[in-house]
């Protein structure tokens, strides 16, 4: 299963041009799936029918600490909340709202504290002072890939806190090939996967 961030394309960021940095950040580059074995079923963050797609803003006061959202980072242009830590500013803040505005796992980070900059939003949710966080619901989709044939992808995640591993490249595969007969349900680069086989578990698991 997937789930699908939805990243809109920059112009200037070339994910081939950073591979040496990130490894030295502590990311993991997985080779591409190859032939042979029963091909999984994969799975991206995808569609929750109340909230697909909607944008939505929480307030919270004081530094990361208190408002107790753990963010998975390892994509830079991806921010995602991994967890919602119980008895803190972002728990309460669910208590108080409707469930389309409740914060939930693979929640994707749109702004912080007005600005939209990756690089300062990562800053803001590690270490500023939090007033508002604009979050994106994610789609949810589930792929089935059929062997033979490769995949055709190459992930990233980092091996401490990644929640879940994205793809850095979709090359021609069983994937892409996906992509061209499902057209409502394709799967991009900054996607994550977050099942496979109907198994959830650790990034490398």
């Amino acid at each position: 299963m997937f789930c699908c961030c939805a990243v809109e394309p920059g112009p200037t960021e070339n994910f081939g041009g950073i591979e040496e940095r990130l490894r030295d950040a502590g990311f993991v580059k997985t080779s591409p799936a190859m032939d042979g074995g029963p091909a999984p079923m994969l799975a991206s963050l995808g569609e929750d029918e109340e909230s697909d797609g909607k944008i939505f803003e929480a307030k919270f006061t004081g530094t990361p600490e208190n408002h107790g959202l753990v963010m998975d980072t390892s994509d830079p242009l991806c921010i995602i909340v991994k967890m919602v830590q119980e008895d803190k500013g972002a728990a309460e803040w669910n208590k108080t709202v409707a469930p389309s505005q409740r914060i939930q796992d693979y929640d994707r980070v749109v702004e912080v504290n007005g600005v939209n900059n990756p690089t300062k939003m990562v800053k803001a949710v590690q270490v500023d002072e939090i007033r508002s966080i604009k979050f994106e619901r994610p789609a949810q989709r589930t792929v089935t890939l059929k062997r033979p044939g490769e995949i055709g992808v190459v992930l990233h995640y980092r091996k401490v806190d990644s929640s879940a591993p994205w793809f850095q490249k979709i090359s021609p595969g069983l994937l892409q090939q996906w992509n061209v007969d499902h057209p409502e349900e394709t799967v991009a680069v900054h996607d994550r996967i977050i099942s496979v086989n109907g198994k959830t578990g650790t990034p490398e698991e």
